[in-house]
């Protein structure tokens, strides 16, 4: 099996060094591989996340001792788990709630699970999660094969996870294990239903990579203000939010071709499904990811992805993972999960304080340097600006046929005006009756 899962490694990892190339040098980087990795300053960290220049790789949106004591980043959860369906639970709700299927949905790697937990200790040494990441050889052989692939410009070959570790960042490394799981996971599963013209656009792994990242950054830029938001946290529940969603239209294909056919432009799938079933793909992806381990924040940011005004409502949800969760879930997709997803994006920007184009531009650079290849498709940055474009041009003919229709109505009133003015006078009947008459 580990020569297998070694051999099966995308051409991806294997054409890595075309772009983005940094100046790191192996041989003068040494760390001690038993320091702990989030007090670690690791310099590489900024030159291997192309865009990346706010993230902190030792431990992203960790807070300080002093907050840590006003501060629970796991206060939220209690919050979240009010939305969650009783069928989730084991509990019946009524006729009109259909069980979940039974479907065979892809294994994420053990090691995976462990090495998440083990990264959140304080005192976890690089050697430990070293050890964790070589316990399944295909992950370590895919973190290694893109470490030595040319574009962090190593002079020497790197042998060992722990270093790899070292030179590149916890949070670094972590995004690039979950990314490479999530990707081999889904592989498992030839969906069908995608396929389909009824499913047509970008494909759901580019979405949930551009997604994931989405939401980091997006954390990123309210952690100032939200210590407990975790962009970690983000950026795993981003890429994961809809993992299960292919398997479920393989396993329920004639439900949800009826439901995305017959659907209305005002009504999301998750309305759709719930409507339908009494739970939706977030439901069951959320109890999929506590099944595989993964901790417990990843999974409530999931089960809240499309929950966006619920969200916003609450002050406590408001400022936990969950808000930049829920907006990368806004990005379109071939599902047709929101409606303007983008429009509503870009109503939000402001009052969040966010810098949308910003946070573009930094996904773009990202997933060219994980993929080290251009975006083949519309960039982020791109479909931002062509939705920009779009939406001001409906402002504009909008305005314009505001104006036409107060035009007319001002034409029509003076119109009125002039006729009033225009008509005969009556002759007062009292006026022309004469003396007697009128006693």
């Amino acid at each position: 099996g580990d020569d297998a899962a070694t051999s099966n490694e995308t051409s991806a990892d294997d054409e890595t060094a075309r772009h983005g190339a940094t100046d790191t040098d192996d041989a003068s980087t040494a760390a001690d591989p038993t320091a702990n990795p989030r007090t670690e300053d690791n310099t590489t960290s900024d030159d291997t996340t192309a865009g990346d220049t706010t993230a902190d790789d030792t431990n992203a949106g960790d807070t300080s001792a002093s907050d840590a004591a006003t501060v629970d980043p796991l206060a939220w959860i209690p919050v979240a788990k009010r939305f969650a369906p009783p069928i989730l639970s084991g509990e019946s709700s009524g006729d009109s709630c259909s069980p979940l299927p039974l479907v065979e949905v892809p294994v994420l790697p053990e090691a995976l699970a462990r090495f998440l937990q083990a990264s959140r200790r304080d005192d976890v040494s690089l050697n430990e999660l070293g050890d964790i990441v070589e316990s399944d050889a295909g992950l370590a052989a895919r973190l290694l094969r893109h470490l030595n692939s040319g574009v962090f410009g190593l002079r020497q070959k790197v042998k060992s996870v722990a270093r790899a570790i070292s030179l590149i960042g916890l949070a670094q490394a972590k995004t690039f294990l979950l990314a490479a799981a999530v990707q081999e996971a889904a592989a498992q599963v030839a969906s069908l239903s995608v396929g389909r013209e009824l499913f047509h656009g970008p494909t759901l792994a580019r979405v949930n990579l551009q997604r994931g990242l989405l939401a980091r950054v997006l954390a990123e830029q309210m952690a100032a203000r939200h210590r407990a938001i975790d962009p970690e946290t983000a950026f795993a529940a981003g890429l994961m939010q809809d993992v299960l969603l292919p398997v479920l239209c393989d396993e329920c294909t004639d439900e949800y071709v009826a439901l995305l056919s017959d659907a209305d432009e005002t009504t999301p799938l998750c309305d759709r499904e719930r409507a339908r079933f009494g739970w939706t793909h977030a439901d069951a992806t959320a109890m999929l990811l506590a099944e595989w381990g993964l901790p417990r924040e990843v999974a409530a940011c999931v089960l809240l992805h499309h929950r966006l005004p619920e969200v916003l409502a609450d002050p406590v949800l408001a400022g936990s993972p969950a808000l930049p969760v829920a907006l990368a879930g806004l990005l379109p997709d071939g599902y047709q999960q929101s409606i303007d997803g983008l429009g509503q994006l870009f109503d939000l920007e402001d009052n969040l304080g966010l810098n949308l184009d910003q946070a573009a531009a930094r996904v773009d650079l990202q997933i060219e340097k994980m993929l080290a290849a251009k975006i083949r498709r519309v960039p982020l940055a791109g479909l931002f600006t062509k939705r920009r474009r779009e939406l001001r041009l409906e402002e504009q003919l909008k305005q314009q046929e505001l104006e036409q229709q107060q035009r007319e109505q001002q034409q029509r009133e003076q119109q009125s005006q002039r006729e009033t003015t225009t008509q005969p006078a009556v002759a007062n009947p009292a006026a022309t009756e004469g003396p007697e008459t009128h006693r």
